[in-house]
């Protein structure tokens, strides 16, 4: 028996970030184009899928289901003939593994006439399916690329030449990023996969130089939102662990040599695993090097004062590269920041701004179903189709503990750098001369 039958008035196509209900002409579908139904399946089993549709040419169709893990599965491949009026196809089975949201999308990969006239999806199976409506997003992009939320640490350090700050994942997805950012640049972090640095290419567009590199990382330069250098650490990060992140910058004040300055960027990583219970006292943990890169230009992390700008480090989680992202929550919990000049007195940050600018990004103190953890550990998220109750920025004044975590305190000994920045021997290459600056 039928269980289900649905419209185009709530699928969507990433790609042109439309609701396929919204176009004019709608029920339109080219070659390349997935259709997304995100379909309700109460129990578990069988499903027969049909399309009601009017092929303008021979039309293959993909078809199939994403898994909650946002695991593509193929259910299967169709030829469908060219027709002059609408017909219902039967395109095969979905075997769905368990109750739960699934998005049932459609794909044409090939077609003689290189469009499809969509009516209707239609299921029969062993209940009912339903369909998540969409009316609340107001535009389809927020579904391929769910809206990001943001996160900000303050200090009164004035011109810090060090930044540390901890993370945690506390519920991940795949296709799921996350950072911790400052002027030039970000720390960017993968579960299970790497973690690692980027840094952009000077506003005048010289290359930066790599000047060191940490023990197994790997490079490379990028050329997608920006250029510049990437430095990766094949280190499996891990959910519900709490990691740390350092950051100094070096600099050579403008001469002849380089007539926009300088800035050098280091960074290191600790695995907290082993003690996560957010305490500060922690044992000493071993600090991994990711990298050191020169940046043809003067970057700071801010002037320390109100009147001008509060030092600060910030962030970010968002999913770059899904179709779906509006399903599926993705939560991090950062905070416990801190700020040095030298990298042995440590100032902790005086107070954290989290920002959810759209209803499908939160954070604990929107009200969301969201926690606030000690020492400033704020839980932000996007996705999962839970509205947040109030959309906005939210400031919060940190308690300060009293002292640093013991793995800050001797940093600078495990780590030995210069307190002052040295110019080291490095010219720029003849490529990089004036005319390019």
């Amino acid at each position: 028996m039928e269980c289900g039958k649905f419209d185009t008035k709530h699928a969507y196509e990433p790609n042109i970030n439309k609701i396929i209900g919204s176009l004019s002409p709608n029920k339109l579908l080219v070659v390349g184009f997935t259709v997304y139904w995100d379909l309700i399946f109460k129990t578990a089993g069988n499903y027969e899928l049909f399309l009601e549709c009017q092929p303008v040419g021979s039309t293959t169709i993909e078809f199939g289901y994403v898994l909650p893990g946002e695991k593509v599965c193929i259910a299967g491949s169709i030829i469908l003939p060219k027709r002059n009026i609408v017909k219902s196809f039967k395109l095969g089975v979905l075997n769905i593994p368990k109750a739960d949201t699934y998005p049932v999308f459609i794909k044409i990969t090939k077609s003689s006439g290189r469009l499809l006239l969509i009516n209707t999806i239609s299921l029969t199976g062993p209940n009912e399916v339903g369909i998540v409506e969409l009316k609340d997003i107001p535009t389809a992009r927020y579904i391929h690329h769910a809206a990001a939320a943001y996160s900000r640490a303050y200090f009164k350090t004035k011109n810090p030449h060090f930044m540390y700050r901890e993370f945690i994942a506390t519920e991940w997805k795949p296709n799921t990023f996350t950072t911790i950012a400052f002027n030039g640049g970000y720390v960017g972090i993968v579960v299970g996969q790497s973690t690692g640095m980027s840094i952009w290419n000077a506003p005048s567009g010289v290359p930066n130089i790599i000047l060191e590199t940490g023990e197994n990382v790997k490079t490379k330069t990028y050329d997608h939102e920006g250029c510049g250098t990437q430095f990766s650490l094949p280190y499996k990060v891990k959910e519900g662990v709490r990691y740390g992140y350092m950051l100094r910058i070096e600099h050579i004040q403008k001469n002849s040599e380089f007539p926009n300055g300088v800035t050098d960027y280091s960074s290191w990583f600790i695995d907290l695993e082993n003690n996560s219970s957010l305490e500060t006292t922690e044992p000493n943990k071993k600090w991994l090097f990711i990298g050191k890169v020169r940046r043809f230009c003067l970057n700071n992390f801010g002037e320390g004062d109100k009147t001008t700008t509060f030092s600060s480090v910030s962030g970010f989680i968002e999913n770059p590269s899904t179709s779906n992202g509006h399903l599926y929550t993705r939560k991090v919990a950062v905070g416990n920041s801190w700020a040095s000049v030298d990298g042995i007195s440590w100032d902790a940050s005086i107070s954290e701004t989290y920002t959810t600018k759209h209803w499908e990004s939160y954070c604990g103190a929107s009200g969301g179903p969201y926690d606030i953890y000690p020492n400033d550990f704020i839980e932000y998220a996007i996705g999962g189709r839970i509205r947040c109750p109030n959309k906005g920025s939210y400031t919060l004044s940190r308690a300060a503990p009293k002292n640093p975590p013991t793995h800050l305190m001797t940093f600078a000994k495990e780590c030995t750098f210069s307190e002052k920045c040295i110019e080291l021997e490095i010219s720029m290459p003849e490529e990089m001369n004036e005319e390019h600056l």
